[in-house]
């Protein structure tokens, strides 16, 4: 056999068992290398039982390879969703009629694969084969056979199916130029049999894909052929109701009977399984280039992604139908068929990756929320009544063959067909009949064909950027607001002196050179104390620094928690119950569960006091501002933040001069800093980014900017 026609495929997974038969029918013989035994001879399964959603994008790669009828034979059609809330169920349709997915094990499925691709010409699987090394150049690979002997082959074309913890791309990990990103979820799972009743039928609606969504919880359950359900338990690894918190078995069961009511009391081997079930684990990769010479990574190896879109499959097969359509497209150039299916691939399992990080969200915590359920409903309307002018975002990911990216972005203009439509009279009456409303068709002919929303319509706070904090996580961010605030400098010579508008206490000459004028506005700088009074009572760091060390000490992005406070009527001082409520409410605001579990993250907060805090041309100084009580200072440092910053000139009462305040915060650890005086007019309850940016000026009062971006996503390490 001549190497320029043979490929050689690591790994019999589902995506390697396929595209193992797609190569074939192109021409090229193909062998398979998997380190397991044989699973078809009926050895014990290994790997993940999670069941698998087969939508349109593998069915077409099932088609491709003559298995759709063997396959869906052994799975069942889900044609909706049935949510079984804390006192009702809920059940939708996924989209137009006839349009589902389709529930099968994993197992199976990956047996029947392999047993296609082990009766198709062309196509060689050899079990027990360990790979020991591989030389990039010569595109050889060297396993250790199941007789413990060496054998090393050459190859044309190498693909790594090898799964997430791909032993190839291990190896291009250490070579120059390779990026990759691996996120563990801070969720695991436990999977749950719920068995046929004693007629053997099943116990819920057949063709509906089950969720039973809690707070900090969920669960999913798809059916199986034989009467049975598959159940997977998502819990937080650590924290209330978690894998950590729930060790004790009784603990575990009584969770069960209180958080599925309707579903524990179906589980005869609970207990065996809370037990000995294993514990499984959810990892997200991403990784570029998946080409290197004439090694080319594919499916979980190229881009493992979270299960809550049930698309991880899915995306892997539609690399093969992919790749497949290029090899036809280029006639065997294969440097130019790889380098186009990478390029095409990885912008499109980015964005599933990241749709499926939200859907977790979804399921979790909002299919008990009566606003997103009234969201699903208008869709369902949507799509049973406008298919001809409307296809909604789900739609276009498990029932098309729309890229993903383009899915991605629609799901800003579904969100702005919702809210034109819930603006009408009478909306809930329309969606709720079968009729169509030409006020409706008017709004989806109006986005007809668009995936983006028109520039003059972007939400302002929509998401630009991701940011990187070291040993923290990743962050998905909104657009930047500047929190600077104009201070006005005074005087009429050249080197002007300037008074800040706290209590007229900062007078000194600027080292800043200006023209001769009356009143100078200098618009970029929030206030900062530096020192006061030859005491630290607004920066604390160790002694010796110069004032360029000072700066670099707080110059830099961090997490931050903005907290909206209002004095009860007729007072100033911010009780500690006051300030405990605004700093439960705004912990609310994390939408990732993962940073609120992690909330001694936060270093900054944000106080936003609720007053008139228009300044008065006339009158410099601030005399009537809300101030902290010494509780809540306490209360501050105790959740270890060691910057405040907050939107008046003090968070002591102003006409004290003993600024108690100011000396519990700063006792004791260096490296703490308080902020005065920012505009926090933009500024929402929820977590930030903060960058921090001191000018190097050494007088009384220093200025600085801050800018926010409000956290949209957060993958906290």
């Amino acid at each position: 056999m001549q190497k320029d026609n043979k490929i050689a495929i690591v790994g019999s997974g589902p995506v390697g068992s396929a595209l193992s038969i797609l190569l074939a029918r192109e021409g090229y013989q193909v062998e398979i290398y998997e380190k397991r035994i044989d699973p078809t001879l009926g050895s014990t399964p290994a790997g993940r039982s999670v069941n698998l959603a087969l939508t349109k994008r593998a069915i077409k790669a099932l088609d491709m390879i003559g298995a759709r009828e063997r396959v869906l034979s052994h799975a069942i059609p889900m044609y909706g969703r049935t949510s079984h809330n804390n006192n009702a169920t809920h059940y939708h349709n996924y989209g137009r009629e006839n349009d589902c997915n389709y529930s099968i094990s994993r197992h199976l499925l990956n047996n029947l694969l392999i047993q296609a691709a082990k009766d198709e010409p062309g196509v060689t699987v050899l079990f027990n084969q360990n790979l020991l090394t591989f030389d990039i150049d010569k595109t050889t690979l060297t396993f250790a056979t199941a007789e413990g002997q060496s054998v090393t082959r050459d190859f044309q074309m190498v693909f790594a199916a090898d799964g997430a913890f791909s032993a190839i791309r291990k190896r291009f990990i250490t070579m120059q130029d390779f990026n990759y990103s691996q996120e563990y979820s801070d969720y695991g799972y436990l999977e749950f049999e719920i068995p046929a009743n004693q007629d053997g039928g099943f116990v819920y609606h057949t063709n509906s894909f089950h969720l039973w969504p809690r707070f900090r919880s969920v669960m999913l359950a798809m059916a199986n052929t034989d009467g049975s359900f598959t159940g997977n338990l998502f819990l937080p690894l650590k924290g209330p109701d978690s894998f950590e918190s729930l060790a004790k078995e009784q603990d575990f069961v009584d969770f069960m009977y209180r958080q599925f009511p309707d579903a524990a009391p179906l589980m005869p081997g609970m207990l065996d399984t809370i037990r000995n079930g294993p514990r499984g684990r959810l990892c997200d990769i991403k990784c570029y280039p998946w080409v290197v010479q004439n090694f080319v990574l594919i499916g979980d190896a190229a881009h493992a992604i979270f299960p809550f879109y049930g698309q991880g499959l899915n995306a892997g097969l539609e690399d093969c139908t992919t790749l497949i359509q290029l090899i036809r497209e280029h006639n065997g150039d294969w440097p130019t068929i790889t380098s186009k299916y990478q390029i095409s691939r990885k912008i499109n399992t980015d964005a599933i990756s990241d749709l499926s990080k939200q859907n977790f969200v979804e399921l979790r915590d909002k299919m008990a929320d009566p606003e997103f359920l009234m969201k699903k409903f208008i869709i369902s309307y949507l799509s049973d009544h406008y298919n001809d002018i409307y296809t909604s975002q789900y739609s276009m990911i498990s029932f098309s063959h729309t890229q993903y990216h383009l899915a991605n972005a629609f799901g800003k203009v579904e969100d702005q067909i919702i809210k034109e439509i819930k603006q009408l009279p009478d909306y809930k009456e329309k969606v709720s009949s079968k009729n169509r409303y030409p006020e409706i068709e008017e709004i989806l002919k109006k986005y007809q064909g668009l995936y983006e929303l028109p520039s003059h319509q972007l939400d302002s706070r929509a998401s630009q950027e991701q940011i990187l904090l070291p040993n923290v996580g990743i962050f998905e961010v909104h657009a930047p607001i500047l929190c600077s605030r104009d201070l006005y400098f005074e005087g009429n010579e050249r080197n002007l002196g300037f008074n800040c508008y706290d209590s007229g206490l900062a007078k000194k000459v600027s080292p800043y050179q200006y023209d001769s004028v009356q009143v100078e506005q200098l618009t970029l700088c929030a206030h900062l104390h530096m020192t006061h009074a030859e005491t630290e009572c607004h920066i604390k760091i160790q002694d010796g620094l110069n004032i360029i060390e000072k700066q670099k000490k707080f110059n830099s992005r961090q997490l931050a928690l903005a907290l909206e406070v209002r004095p009860l009527e007729g007072q100033l001082e911010v009780s500690l119950d006051l300030l405990m409520s605004a700093y439960n409410i705004s912990i609310t605001q994390i939408n990732s569960q993962s940073l609120r579990n992690q909330n001694d993250k936060f270093k900054m907060v944000i106080i936003k006091f609720l007053y008139d805090e228009n300044l008065d041309e006339n009158n410099k100084n601030i005399t009537n501002f809300p101030y902290l009580s010494c509780e809540s200072v306490k209360f501050l440092r105790e959740k270890g933040f060691n910057v405040i910053s907050i939107n008046t000139p003090s968070f002591d009462m102003e006409t004290t001069k003993e600024m108690e305040n100011h000396h519990l915060f700063f006792d004791g650890a260096n490296d703490k800093l308080l902020i005065e005086l920012i505009d926090s007019s933009q500024v929402l309850p929820g977590p930030y980014v903060a960058d921090i940016g001191i000018y190097p000026l050494d007088s009384d009062a220093a200025p600085c900017i801050l800018k926010l971006q409000r956290i949209s996503n957060a993958y906290v390490q």
